[in-house]
């Protein structure tokens, strides 16, 4: 989670300001990332891990 937080915050940063685009599109590129493997939820910020069910 702090991992996604930072991510979040250096995106704003790099944007310039919070509106509700700018906002969507760092929670769907967020999103995008989060894996549930097996029973844990995981971000995946480099895309190293397999989703397996």
């Amino acid at each position: 989670m702090l991992k996604m937080n930072q991510k979040m915050e250096k995106i704003l940063k790099q944007k310039g300001g919070m509106n509700k685009k700018t906002i969507v599109a760092i929670c769907e590129d967020i999103v995008s990332q989060v894996k549930c493997i097996n029973d844990c939820v995981l971000y995946d910020e480099n895309g190293n891990l397999e989703q397996k069910k």
